[in-house]
């Protein structure tokens, strides 16, 4: 290097976060190192169409090309088949063979139109919008969720709906106003519904359910429930297959499983008429 040439920069990516290094040439136990990633993951370079050539640790890399350098880090024993990175779009699983996806990518995946609103689901935050360029990092553990809705006429991006959970909520609450939701930090979805009739086998006249919708929902299906207490048959007997579970220890948990879930037919109004069902056996 010459005496008056200033020391150069070079960058690269691992797991779509940049960093920087002052030798052209690195190995990728190296780059695990200055990422803060753990030694023992698998590196991958980047390619633009598949998931990367996995590299041994020793490998040197040269960093000076004229386009950064992108690579991402697994955990080795992800890596024993060539890796495919999940995500989850509007209730429905798909794959990516690259980590590093943008926003245009993701609409691509899903097959949504172009014009469509993104969101992505926060984890422990906020929802962020996704601009059709915006980066995302898919090789994080656990699997990304996101959202879409088509623009109003107007343009406008205020309050979008939440992938078909909020659009069949909106149905549900025709029928039972004071129904309430609440997205969990994990992914699921908690719905409350008081005001269910009930019949002169029991001894209220009126129940408050509560069920979780799962990740994955539509195409998983909804499965038991739970009523507020008081909830008494008029006999004094419990509830037949009833009794206490998580995530609403205190409420009365019935052990209901719906048979031949439809994603394309069911809908969280149609599982409150399943529970009414349940609840109309009276035992």
């Amino acid at each position: 290097m010459s005496m008056n040439q200033p020391d150069r920069t070079y960058l690269y990516e691992i797991n779509a976060q940049e960093f920087a290094s002052s030798d052209d040439t690195q190995t990728p136990q190296q780059l695990k190192a200055q990422a803060g990633i753990d030694p023992t993951h698998v590196v991958f370079r980047v390619d633009q169409n598949a998931p990367g050539e996995q590299l041994d640790d020793a490998t040197p890399i040269n960093l000076s090309g004229r386009q950064v350098e992108c690579f991402y880090a697994i955990p080795r024993e992800d890596a024993q088949e060539r890796p495919h990175f999940k995500l989850n779009i509007d209730g429905q699983r798909y794959e990516s063979v690259r980590p590093d996806v943008t926003g245009d990518d993701i609409k691509r995946i899903a097959g949504v139109p172009a014009n469509a609103l993104l969101f992505q689901e926060g984890r422990t935050g906020s929802d962020q919008r996704i601009e059709d360029s915006t980066h995302v990092n898919l090789a994080r553990p656990g699997t990304e969720s996101f959202y879409t809705s088509l623009p109003a006429d107007n343009g406008s991006v205020a309050a979008p709906p939440r992938g078909p959970i909020d659009a069949q909520f909106a149905a549900l609450q025709q029928g039972y106003p004071d129904a309430e939701l609440t997205h969990q930090p994990d992914g699921t979805t908690w719905i409350r519904v008081p005001g269910v009739p009930l019949t002169p086998a029991w001894a209220e006249a009126r129940a408050t359910v509560k069920f979780v919708v799962p990740n994955g929902y539509p195409a998983a299906p909804l499965d038991c429930f739970w009523a507020e207490r008081p909830l008494t048959l008029r006999t004094g007997a419990a509830p037949a297959n009833s009794g206490q579970n998580a995530p609403f220890p205190t409420d009365l948990w019935f052990s209901y499983h719906v048979q031949g879930w439809s994603p394309t037919e069911n809908s969280l109004l149609t599982y409150v008429g399943v529970i009414r069902q349940r609840l109309n056996a009276g035992n």
